[in-house]
């Protein structure tokens, strides 16, 4: 992992003018959580995908603070624990969330740009490839819209013209990947990621994982 750890690292595509407002690159909490020596299990079952770090002080990484993404996430997984010993059940059961930026992004609402996301793609697509190889991840969890476009970008065509409310709970094969569809966690995606049938799909989905 020590190569994927340098090229966040150094990686400062967003450190323009442009996306001064919006992109954090001074921040990077993968690397001050050292989540990928604490938290990468030895084989990673499945890989959740989400969008960024927020650009306030909390991360899903960091059991010191409570927010939104891993309370929801938890939930639907069923783990019961929270902080600390969460994160511990989480990557007992061989999972692993990371992010497409790397980044805090601020977003007060915007959309992610395509090129903040395009800046992105040589790391994103570097760090499923070598858990896919070095891990065996073979599942993914996309969580959110920004995740299913970056995969897009990457080439998974099978992904074309879905979408992560429509399509909520949808598994779809790609490049060699099962693919589990879902929304953000978040409160004003609840009406599509909290349905009875989205947390059973899931928890389905993640039984069969080998």
């Amino acid at each position: 992992m020590r190569e994927l750890i340098e090229r966040i690292e150094s990686c400062n595509l967003c450190g323009a003018d442009q996306f001064k407002d919006l992109v954090n690159t001074r921040s990077k909490p993968y690397l001050e959580f050292k989540v990928y020596e604490n938290w990468a299990p030895e084989e990673v079952k499945c890989l959740f995908i989400a969008e960024s770090p927020p650009g306030r002080d909390i991360f899903f990484y960091d059991h010191q603070t409570e927010g939104t993404l891993r309370r929801n996430v938890f939930s639907l997984l069923g783990i019961d624990k929270s902080g600390y010993e969460g994160l511990c059940e989480f990557r007992r059961r061989g999972l692993l969330l990371t992010d497409v930026l790397k980044c805090r992004v601020e977003k007060r609402g915007r959309r992610i740009p395509r090129d903040v996301i395009k800046n992105c793609l040589g790391i994103f697509q570097h760090e499923v490839e070598l858990l896919a190889r070095s891990r065996n991840v073979g599942k993914l969890v996309v969580l959110g819209d920004t995740a299913l476009r970056a995969l897009r970008m990457l080439g998974f065509g099978e992904l074309k013209g879905l979408r992560v409310t429509r399509d909520c709970g949808r598994v779809v094969r790609s490049r060699g990947f099962e693919i589990f569809l879902c929304t953000l966690p978040f409160g004003r995606n609840k009406r599509y990621w909290g349905k009875p049938q989205v947390r059973d799909s899931l928890k389905l989905f993640l039984e069969h994982a080998t």
